[in-house]
């Protein structure tokens, strides 16, 4: 990475400022990125343990339900660093902005996840009763 794009990730970490719009996109697309790291950590740490519920499900809908668990982590992760900055009184609401659009992507990417894993559990419930 560029010393610029570690400046800018310091600045949206520590002390975000309000951007402009091409700005804004760049600050969701990095905390997302963020999010994605973390999500995988936990996925990984998830799909390793649990091991009496794995044999239920197939590897997709356990890598769903795996990933949907790391994204809540990313979004809360996000949230308790947006949080802290409210605290430390170190963000305006402007500023807050890249936080208040990639938390709720990270919720909703978790929600779609475990939706899908409704909609294929129960379309194995329906083959499975003979409907």
């Amino acid at each position: 990475m560029s010393g610029g794009v570690i400046e800018f990730l310091k600045m949206l970490l520590v002390a975000p400022i309000e951007l402009g719009s091409v700005w804004l996109v760049v600050a969701v697309v990095l905390l997302l990125g963020m999010g994605v790291i973390v999500a995988w950590f936990v996925a990984f740490l998830h799909a390793k343990s649990f091991v009496e519920w794995r044999a239920l499900l197939s590897t997709h809908s356990r890598l769903k339900i795996s990933w949907s668990s790391g994204w809540c982590a990313a979004a809360l992760l996000l949230l308790v660093n947006l949080f802290r900055l409210v605290y430390e009184d170190r963000v305006s609401l402007f500023g807050a902005m890249p936080y208040l659009i990639a938390v709720p992507l990270a919720l909703l990417l978790a929600w779609w996840l475990q939706h899908s894993v409704r909609a294929e559990v129960k379309r194995y419930q329906r083959i499975v009763q003979g409907r």
